[in-house]
């Protein structure tokens, strides 16, 4: 399944229903982590760095941060899988040889640990690299974009649905994040999918906003507020 639009450490489907979520227990980081739990539907934004831990998202799933380790096994996937993420992932035609990714990567890692708030994971599947996934930077209003893409040889077994929901736990209940939208191009009905089955909402078509190949592309916008995604968890 190529993907939501979003850009990932690396440069940065399935039709299934949703699975049971769980987080793993991992001791306390030093960053002050508190559960704001919506009262009056507004939050405030959070002052530090979001962030990046793992999340053991079931037997099968773990989610952990992007190392300068997995740079030449997310190349090989990336470059194995060049046709068909390339139909959507607008970031491919960046890194035309191991040497241009090996660059990427490196700076985007700097960028992340130095600059900027975002959090990148890879998708370990059977511990297996699958794919990586993570948000952007928070808007001063308290809304994070999720991205995510998934080898093509892993679609249909509801991994990026089991994980997307993961992140999104995470981001509202232990960050106190307002908003989650999710991007997909329209023509992208494997990506577009997953919100769908997690119960956004989807708030209109962006037109001619993506840039792929040399065409534009209409994106689909789908969002999730905190006190929709407690209601949803509480009544599962």
């Amino acid at each position: 399944m190529p993907v939501a639009q979003y850009q990932s450490a690396s440069g940065s489907g399935e039709n299934r229903s949703e699975d049971r979520v769980t987080l793993s227990k991992t001791k306390p980081s030093t960053w002050p982590v508190t559960p704001r739990l919506p009262t009056t539907g507004r939050l405030s934004h959070p002052k530090k760095p979001l962030p990046t831990r793992t999340i053991s998202v079931d037997d099968e799933i773990l989610l952990r941060p992007v190392t300068e380790y997995d740079q030449v096994v997310m190349w090989q996937a990336i470059d194995s899988g060049r046709e068909y993420l390339g139909e959507y992932m607008p970031w491919l035609h960046e890194y035309p040889t191991e040497e241009t990714h090996t660059l990427g990567f490196k700076k985007r890692l700097f960028e992340r640990d130095n600059f900027d708030r975002t959090g990148s994971y890879v998708v370990e599947f059977q511990n297996q690299l699958a794919g990586t996934m993570g948000f952007g930077n928070p808007s001063r209003d308290n809304s994070v974009d999720v991205g995510y893409w998934l080898r093509e040889d892993l679609r249909g077994r509801g991994i990026m649905t089991r994980c997307v929901s993961a992140l999104i736990n995470k981001a509202i209940v232990e960050m106190g994040i307002h908003r989650i939208v999710i991007r997909a191009a329209n023509a992208n009905l494997s990506s577009r999918g997953i919100p769908e089955r997690l119960g956004f909402v989807r708030e209109g078509t962006m037109r001619g906003t993506g840039y792929v190949n040399g065409e534009y592309m209409d994106l689909e916008i789908y969002s999730m507020l905190d006190h929709e995604w407690l209601t949803r968890s509480t009544n599962a």
